[in-house]
C-alpha cells in the first residue's frame, strides 16, 4: 500500500507542478523532483513513524496528546513491527526497478502492436500526424525527476534509521545497482535523447543531500540512547495491552553522558557549523576562510564558434532564414552572422548538444509545437494539417499546396520572432489558410510606405547614405 500511494503521489505531484508551470524546464524538473520527495518520504518515513508513536509522556501537552501509538520509544517491539515495514517496503523498492524495465518495454510494445491494428506491418497506422507517430515510436520520455525523487528517498530512509537498523545500508547499496543497471539498459534502448539542461538540477539533488547526515545523526542518537535495549532500564505495566514508558526524554541529552553522547555532539557541532557559516559567510569569506563567491575566468582555449559548429545545425539557422525572408520579408538573424554560418565547413571539434538560446532548438518544444522546420528536406509529407492533397500531373504537390502546408509549422517561426515584426503588422495578421501571402503582401506595403517616409522627409545628403546603408543590410 505504500508503493501504491507513493505511485499515486508521484502521479498528482507531476501534473500539478507542470500545471503550475516554471520559468525553465530543468526548473520544473526541480520543482517535481522536492515535491515527489516530500511527499514519498513523509509517507514512507515518516506516517508509520507517527502513527505508532505514543509522545503523551513528552511535552507541549496539547501538541503529544494527539499521538497515542503502541510505542513510547524506539523499543523492540518498535522493530518488529514498525521496522519490519520499514525494511519490507525498502527491499520492495529495490526490485522496483526490474519492473519499470520491463513495462518500458512492454507497454510501448503493446501501444505499437494496436496501432498497427495488430499487424507487423509499421506503416499502417492510425495517428493522423508525424507528430504523434515519431511520438509512439521514439520511446518514452525520460522521467529524470521521478528517478531523482526516488534516490533521494532511498538515502534519507537509510539515514533516518540506518543506524538502529544497519542493514539498510546494504539494501540500499543493492537498490542503488539495480537501478544502475536498469537504467543504462532504458536509456540506452527504449527513450529519446532528453533535451538539454542546465546544472539547477543537479545543484538541487546536492543540496538536499547535505542535510541527510544531518537526519542521520540526530535519529540515530534517540536510537542509540534508548536505555530499555542498551541499559536494561524499564518500567513496569498496568496491564498486557498497556505500552511501557520510556522515561525517555530530550533534555537528558546533554545532561548525561553514555555511548549515544559522541553522536549528539557530532550533530550539534554540525548545527552549530552550518548556523555560523551562514551568519557570519560575508565575514569567513573577507577573512579567508572560504571561497570568493567572485567567479574565476579561466582561459580553456576553446576554439571560435563558428569553427566547431555541426553544418546540420549550421543549415538550420540559414535555411530557416532564408524560408523567412523570401516568404515572409522578416530578417530574424543579423545577416553577416548568417554568412559566416553558411560558409562553415565541417568542424575538427564539434559542439554537443545545442549551441543556440532558443526555444524550437529542444527537442521537446518541437514536439509540443508539432513543428517541422525549412530544414528538413520534403517537410510537406510529414506535416498533416488536414487539407485535401493537391497534385499536379506527376503525382507531386503543388508548389502552392506546398506553401500551405508548410504555414502549419512557420507559423511557429513567425510567432516567436513577433519582436522583429511591426506593430501594425502583427495587428493585421490573419492566421486562416492562406495567411502567408497575405502577410508577406503586407510586409511589402508596410517596407514600400517606409522607404516613401524617409525619402520625403530625408534630403540631407548623410541621412540618404544612411538609409541606402539601412536598406541594403535589411
Amino acid at each position: 500500500m505504500i508503493i501504491a500511494i507513493n505511485i499515486i503521489l508521484k502521479t498528482v505531484i507531476i501534473k500539478l507542478v507542470t500545471w503550475i508551470r516554471e520559468d525553465t524546464n530543468s526548473a520544473q524538473l526541480a520543482s517535481i523532483t522536492n515535491g515527489v520527495f516530500i511527499a514519498q518520504f513523509f509517507n514512507t518515513g515518516f506516517l508509520l513513524l507517527f502513527v505508532n508513536a505514543n509522545l503523551t509522556e513528552h511535552s507541549p501537552i496539547w501538541l503529544t496528546k494527539y499521538f497515542k501509538g503502541p510505542f513510547y520509544d524506539y523499543m523492540p517491539g518498535w522493530y518488529s513491527v514498525v521496522g519490519f515495514l520499514i525494511i519490507k517496503t525498502m527491499i520492495i523498492n529495490s526490485i522496483m526497478p526490474y519492473v519499470g524495465l520491463v513495462t518500458s518495454f512492454l507497454i510501448p510494445a503493446i501501444k505499437r502492436k494496436l496501432d498497427r491494428k495488430m499487424g507487423n506491418d509499421v506503416y499502417v497506422t492510425k495517428k493522423t500526424s508525424m507528430a504523434l507517430y515519431k511520438q509512439l515510436y521514439s520511446g518514452t520520455e525520460y522521467v529524470i525527476h521521478f528517478k531523482n525523487s526516488g534516490i533521494l528517498n532511498i538515502t534519507y530512509m537509510t539515514m533516518m534509521y540506518g543506524i538502529g537498523m544497519p542493514i539498510l545500508f546494504p539494501i540500499a547499496a543493492f537498490n542503488f545497482f539495480n537501478q544502475y543497471i536498469c537504467e543504462r539498459i532504458v536509456v540506452s534502448y527504449n527513450v529519446p535523447l532528453p533535451p538539454a539542461l542546465d546544472d539547477n538540477l543537479t545543484k538541487n539533488m546536492i543540496a538536499l543531500f547535505y542535510w541527510s547526515p544531518l537526519l542521520m545523526l540526530f535519529n540515530g542518537y534517540w536510537m542509540l540512547s534508548n536505555t530499555e535495549i542498551f541499559d536494561n532500564d524499564f518500567s513496569y505495566i498496568p496491564s498486557t495491552i498497556t505500552g511501557m514508558k520510556s522515561g525517555h526524554f530530550v533534555n537528558t541529552a546533554f545532561t548525561s553522558i553514555n555511548w549515544a553522547t559522541p553522536v549528539v555532539l557530532m550533530a550539534a557541532s554540525a548545527v552549530f557549523l552550518i548556523i555560523f557559516t551562514k551568519v557570519f559567510d560575508k565575514y569567513l569569506m573577507d577573512w579567508g576562510f572560504s571561497l570568493q563567491a567572485k567567479e574565476i575566468n579561466v582561459d580553456e582555449n576553446l576554439p571560435n564558434f563558428f569553427t566547431c559548429v555541426k553544418l546540420s545545425q549550421a543549415d538550420e539557422v540559414v535555411n530557416e532564414e532564408k524560408n523567412m525572408q523570401e516568404n515572409f520579408g522578416i530578417l530574424i538573424n543579423d545577416p553577416d552572422t548568417v554568412e559566416k554560418l553558411d560558409n562553415t565547413c565541417q568542424p575538427k571539434k564539434a559542439c554537443q548538444g545545442s549551441p543556440w538560446y532558443t526555444v524550437l532548438s529542444n527537442v521537446k518544444y518541437q514536439n509540443n509545437f508539432n513543428y517541422i522546420g525549412a530544414f528538413v528536406n520534403e517537410r510537406e509529407k510529414l506535416i498533416e494539417d488536414g487539407s485535401i492533397d493537391e497534385v499536379d500531373n506527376n503525382g507531386e504537390f503543388t508548389e502552392d499546396f506546398k506553401h500551405i502546408r508548410f504555414e502549419q509549422s512557420d507559423v511557429i517561426m513567425v510567432l516567436l520572432n513577433l519582436a522583429v515584426i511591426p506593430d501594425e503588422i502583427v495587428r493585421k495578421m490573419d492566421l486562416q489558410r492562406g495567411w502567408q501571402k497575405r502577410f508577406k503582401a503586407l510586409m511589402t506595403e508596410y517596407k514600400q510606405n517606409f522607404k516613401g517616409q524617409c525619402e520625403w522627409r530625408y534630403q540631407d545628403q548623410a541621412l540618404e547614405d544612411s538609409y541606402a546603408a539601412f536598406v541594403k543590410k535589411q
